[in-house]
């Protein structure tokens, strides 16, 4: 007994010591099988895409309407919100709100709003046996809805109850700020505010109801256990009627954010820790230039345990819990950003240290951890059809942004193919003077931060 302790110890303290990297780089590849996306269009032309999955009795809907943020005026910013919730609250004069409740309660199933930029999506999800119902109670809903003005208000004062609520969180803060004065002047950086979402009326939800009530707006997404034929059947009855004309205005973000590089502001938070967010600009999906993009991102910050912002930042000084750095791009531009927190003595250190990192980026660009990050990326790919409807969503978004039909397919291949001069050129994306940086914390930090040009700002 005494040597199998001895030998299980030494097995035990061998696994422990191989670095987290080296388990990546031995573990075998797992193939990735992308589900088959099916097309059916209604009467009036209404795309619908879908994924049959019959294996669980459940069936999800997404009805995407093509309007958002950017057809919102500064003095409406949050108009969309307010009218996609009051529809999914309030229902319609046949199906009020209590009723609507009940009904879904009843059944298990939900029906959700989300707002976006460039469109909007009214999810139902459904136990198989009440799919057909619920959809139908949902789409009589989407096309009459009742708009009380007692749900208008209730939805008005949860929403600025919230707005208020996230002026305490120093995160928030940071990305209001971001889009304040990195991306000025510019739908992407127009946000709701307390006084704009005040001024929407009950006629303003109205017109906004009218205006999207067109065929050209909606795309319709569907997966899991559902009857196809009868499902049709009931979208023709309610959207396949729509008129179909014009067309969706041109998308305002197709602009890029200026984001003013070489400059550090500081929103003015009394707190003992600092938020500190920096922003470069990026590139779009359809660059060539963007797997290799990824690739530099993973080993900067993307990857949360080796990389060099948590090994420099959290790992060898201590300064933060978390650092990382991320990317966000679409079909018409892209951004880089970094993100930490740290208590306030250390802020003049991390943005040093950052500075440092990013200067000498080329020097952890290498064969042998671009190969790690190759790896690495490979395996998280698999998780991308995870959830069918997610994954039906995102080959949609690539669709409309006008990337080729095989982008995902194609994606592992131009991950392989990137060299290290590919990383290496589009590491100068993150040049340090590229970057706008917002810190949240006490006004005195910037006392402490001479370097850059800085603007306290309330």
């Amino acid at each position: 007994m005494r040597l199998l302790f001895i030998f299980l110890t030494i097995s035990l303290s061998t696994l422990l010591s191989v670095p987290y990297y080296e388990k990546i780089r031995e573990a075998p590849e797992i193939p990735v099988h992308l589900p088959q996306v099916h097309n059916a269009r209604l009467n009036n032309g209404i795309r619908i895409q879908y994924i049959e999955n019959h294996a669980i009795p459940h069936a999800s809907i997404s009805i995407l309407v093509h309007s958002g943020k950017f057809e919102e005026t500064k003095d409406k910013a949050g108009l969309n919100t307010l009218w996609g919730e009051s529809i999914v609250l309030s229902g319609s004069h046949k199906t009020p709100r209590d009723a609507l409740a009940a009904n879904l309660e009843e059944h298990a199933s939900t029906f959700t709003f989300s707002g976006g930029l460039e469109r909007s999506s009214f999810t139902l999800d459904a136990l198989t046996n009440y799919f057909e119902q619920d959809l139908e109670m949902a789409l009589e809903v989407l096309m009459n809805p009742r708009f009380a003005t007692e749900d208008l208000e209730l939805i008005r004062k949860q929403i600025l109850q919230s707005m208020q609520n996230s002026f305490d969180s120093p995160s928030n803060v940071a990305s209001a700020a971001s889009d304040d004065y990195l991306c000025p002047d510019n739908v992407r950086g127009m946000r709701s505010r307390l006084s704009t979402v005040k001024t929407i009326e009950k006629e303003d939800l109205q017109t906004w109801q009218k205006k999207n009530k067109n065929a050209v707006r909606y795309t319709i997404l569907l997966t899991g256990d559902f009857n196809k034929d009868n499902t049709i059947v009931l979208l023709n009855k309610y959207l396949g009627t729509m008129d179909s004309q014009g067309a969706v205005p041109p998308i305002a973000v197709q602009q890029a954010c200026a984001i003013p590089g070489g400059k550090i502001w500081i929103a003015e938070k009394n707190v003992p820790q600092s938020t500190i967010l920096m922003k470069a600009k990026g590139l779009p999906h359809g660059n060539n230039d963007y797997h290799a993009w990824k690739i530099f991102d993973f080993l900067l910050g993307g990857d949360s345990f080796t990389s060099v912002l948590t090994n420099r930042i959290r790992t060898q000084n201590g300064w933060a819990y978390t650092a990382y750095s991320y990317l966000s791009s679409d079909g018409y531009t892209g951004s880089a950003g970094i993100f930490t927190q740290t208590a306030n003595a250390n802020v003049p250190d991390v943005l040093h240290t950052i500075r440092e990192i990013l200067t000498e980026r080329e020097t952890f660009i290498t064969e042998e951890e671009i190969a790690r990050a190759k790896k690495s990326i490979r395996n998280r790919f698999v998780f991308i059809a995870e959830t069918p409807s997610d994954y039906l969503a995102l080959r949609n978004t690539l669709e409309w942004e006008g990337l080729p039909d095989n982008f995902l397919e194609t994606f592992l291949e131009r991950i392989d193919a990137a060299t290290v001069e590919d990383v290496k050129r589009v590491a100068r994306l993150y040049a340090p003077e590229n970057f706008g940086i917002i810190v949240v914390g006490p006004a005195s930090l910037s006392k402490k931060i001479d370097a850059l040009v800085i603007s306290v700002v309330p």
